[in-house]
């Protein structure tokens, strides 16, 4: 806020600044992880299966970080972002497939009332493409009856992924919309002290 107020840039070039400067990272740490932990577990001894797995998990971590950015970005404090996290993020949990089985989840009490929110849930869109890539239904017959017991054979592997993307560009969008309404409103409340030192004064 202090930066905007010295005209330094726009909300837009925060943000995607921002973004820009944590892609490496977030693009590194998941495959270290991966690479630790996919052959140990046994999973698919391929390169084309290791890459997909690879690039459905990159893209959950950089949706899951973008919702993350868009929640803490609509509150005026971190206590408040915090405490509030857990109520988002335990219903697109529990939406995600591998907690609770998704098959008829419409149809169940109390599920339903919250069944609606896998839809913005990174989880299960990542969790199903992890499936689907070690488990194709047309490659492995045997698989065929468990996928489909627990909800995992109604999206490809490359609708997970789009759905991914999706959400993070709407997150992202969020966020630059989240800040610029905090910016419009900053200020004209009485208790607003978001820019000042604990003395009262401006920064």
């Amino acid at each position: 806020m202090r930066e905007r107020d010295s005209g330094m840039y726009d909300i837009w070039v925060y943000a995607t600044t921002k973004l820009i400067a944590e892609i490496p990272i977030m693009c590194l740490v998941p495959f270290v992880f991966l690479l630790i932990v996919y052959f140990a577990i046994g999973f698919t001894d391929s390169i084309s299966q290791f890459a997909q797995f690879y690039l459905i998990l990159m893209f959950m971590i950089q949706a899951a970080t973008a919702m993350g950015y868009a929640l803490s970005s609509v509150f005026n404090h971190e206590t408040t972002a915090v405490a509030f996290a857990p109520i988002v993020n335990m219903p697109l949990t529990l939406t995600g497939g591998y907690m609770i089985n998704l098959v008829g989840i419409f149809q169940q009490t109390p599920q339903r009332y919250v069944a609606w929110l896998m839809y913005f849930s990174p989880v299960r869109y990542g969790f199903t493409g992890m499936m689907v890539s070690q488990f194709p239904i047309a490659g492995y017959p045997a698989t065929t009856e468990i996928l489909v017991q627990y909800g995992f054979d109604g999206m490809s592997y490359w609708s997970c992924l789009g759905a991914l993307v999706a959400l993070f560009v709407f997150f992202r969008l969020l966020v630059i919309f989240s800040l610029f309404m905090q910016e419009r409103k900053r200020g004209k409340s009485a208790n607003d002290t978001r820019n000042t030192t604990t003395f009262g004064s401006k920064r």
